[in-house]
């Protein structure tokens, strides 16, 4: 598995068991935690420790406990994990472990914010900006920012799920978007500059 999986005593302080994977999320060797139990909360960074600290004392509560939390990797990077950990119970059913998954998460989040700060940039841009899904038939748009609003006239909701060819008239710019369709065909950029209509009727070129 790529997620780490182990085993702690009840009070936290002894790793019973930790997967193989420890060596690729956290870039020791699983005997490292088993030779030195104190290493699973030590590579925590230290304003950190405290979710950890307060999530196993959740888990008295009987419940499953998430979180999250930095960790300094071997090579002295800094990651951010995600930590499910649940309670391990004995026949009796008490509290005997406690066990879990930690996941590294850095990558992903990393993503997703890199992917909110460019639909950042897209909603505060000057220009008017249409996203359309090509792969669906009819090639509906997918997203406007306020800018195309505020040149169209037309509302967000009255543009998404339509083609962008509502703001055209019939036998208009023929040959500009000839050279579009064949640019969508190709996989090529255009530029083109294009008569357009704006829903009060007024034209304009883009």
């Amino acid at each position: 598995m790529d997620d780490v999986v182990y085993a702690l005593s009840r009070d936290g302080g002894a790793v019973d068991y930790i997967s193989a994977s420890a060596a690729r999320v956290f870039g020791y060797a699983p005997k490292a935690f088993l030779q030195d139990p104190a290493l699973f909360s030590r590579i925590i960074l230290e304003e950190d420790r405290t979710l950890f600290t307060q999530g196993l004392s959740a888990l008295e509560g009987g419940r499953l406990q998430e979180v999250r939390y930095r960790i300094r990797h071997a090579d002295g990077s800094i990651r951010l994990v995600i930590n499910r950990m649940n309670l391990i119970l004995d026949n009796e059913g008490l509290m005997n472990r406690i066990g879990g998954l930690v996941r590294d998460i850095t990558d992903a989040v990393e993503a997703e914010n890199q992917l909110h700060l460019q639909e950042r940039a897209l909603a505060s841009s000057s220009c008017g900006v249409v996203i359309s899904d090509m792969k669906q038939p009819g090639q509906p748009v997918i997203y406007v920012n306020d800018s195309f609003e505020r040149i169209t006239g037309y509302a967000s909701d009255e543009v998404l799920g339509r083609n962008c060819n509502l703001l055209q008239h019939e036998g208009d710019d023929l040959a500009a978007l000839a050279e579009v369709r064949d640019a969508i065909r190709s996989g090529r950029s255009c530029k083109v500059v294009l008569k357009n209509w704006r829903k009060d009727g007024q034209a304009f070129w883009n």
